[in-house]
């Protein structure tokens, strides 16, 4: 075959890829159809000598398919071989506003801040048939639809970690519930009245005036089915839990000690450390290093908020809440799923880990 017909072939196959994905769903690294991925965003690598990693843009990638870390040769601001540009680019192309429907939530929207609402962030977007839900923890992202796909220069510093799963349509009332409970910041939405008519709870968070829960328990807990079948457990705590996610919550759920990676730059006062005290164990872990590639960074670098299960169960969760006392009275929530190699991989990160405090010498 000529280097003229080879080129053409790859173009068919290019825009015969773009043309049928018709629906809302994750979208892979290669751009094809996933039932979910997820994505780590490195920290600025001042030492390293690829030009991607020293400025923040590197990225880890794995997903249903291939769940073991391959580390990316683009970087994540970029259009190509991006899934997250990939996934959120339908949002930002369509031109089908009555037959989809969208929200961007963040604590820190692209122009502001706002501590009134949950410490929550991702994008929701459905169609008539299915959709993603892509939560991460990236302060200032994404842009409005209006503005098109950029990252934000906020973002190169620190890592963050995303977390796409396609759903079908009826998971999205079910997501609207832990929405109640998160209560996010929704700075940019499409939601027509024919969703509106048909989905009442999420017509709570998406409509004129937003909703929250108002009486107890403060916190819910639901099982999300993906496209392909696979469960998604979602935690979402309230603002009045007024207590960590993942001591209260989750560990105890999953009947598991686990190990927690959340923003730890808070100072002494301010972050939680590592909790013994319970039944199932609360690590914090203190740094993270990635087998392949060679990357090595603390977690004062890591905005990432995922842990793990430590030696049951294979349970891995990734989020937008941090063990922070400030976090006692934000709403958040975190989405954890069994999949050993992804637990594998997530739990080979762990460098190191805060261990019990010592008891003292006279017990």
């Amino acid at each position: 075959m000529m280097a003229g017909q080879r080129s053409l072939l790859t173009g068919l196959v290019l825009w015969w890829t773009l043309v049928t994905v018709d629906s809302m769903q994750c979208l892979s690294i290669a751009g094809k159809p996933v039932d979910w991925y997820v994505v780590y965003k490195l920290p600025i690598l001042s030492k390293s000598l690829n030009p991607i990693m020293s400025r923040g843009l590197g990225f880890y990638y794995l997903d249903v398919d291939s769940p073991t870390w391959i580390l990316s040769k683009v970087g994540i601001d970029g259009k190509v071989a991006n899934p997250v540009y990939n996934t959120l680019q339908q949002i930002y192309s369509s031109s089908k506003n009555g037959s989809y429907m969208y929200a961007m939530y963040n604590d820190q929207t692209p122009s502001s801040e706002s501590l009134n609402h949950g410490h929550s962030k991702g994008v929701l977007s459905f169609d008539t048939q299915e959709g993603f839900w892509l939560v991460h923890s990236t302060p200032h992202f994404p842009p409005n639809r209006t503005m098109g796909w950029a990252w934000p220069d906020s973002a190169m510093d620190y890592g963050q970690a995303f977390l796409c799963v396609s759903y079908p349509i009826a998971m999205m009332e079910k997501i609207g519930e832990q929405f109640l409970y998160t209560y996010p910041k929704i700075y940019d939405k499409n939601f027509p009245a024919s969703f509106a008519a048909k989905s009442p709870v999420m017509n709570q968070i998406l409509g004129d005036k937003q909703s929250h829960v108002k009486q107890l328990p403060w916190y819910h807990k639901t099982t999300l089915v993906s496209k392909a079948g696979h469960n998604f457990v979602s935690y979402a705590k309230f603002g009045k839990f007024m207590a960590d996610l993942y001591d209260n919550l989750v560990a105890i759920d999953l009947q598991s000690d686990m190990m927690v990676e959340t923003w730890q730059k808070g100072g002494v006062k301010e972050n939680l450390p590592t909790n013994c005290s319970i039944q199932y164990k609360v690590y914090n872990v203190e740094n993270v290093t990635f087998p392949v590639g060679g990357v090595y960074f603390l977690e004062t670098k890591d905005h990432s908020k995922w842990a793990v299960s430590v030696d049951k169960g294979g349970w891995t969760c990734i989020g937008d809440i941090n063990r922070q006392r400030s976090q006692f009275h934000r709403a958040g929530g975190t989405v954890c799923f069994q999949q050993k190699q992804v637990w594998k991989s997530f739990r080979a990160l762990v460098g190191k880990y805060a261990p019990c405090p010592k008891e003292n010498w006279w017990n």
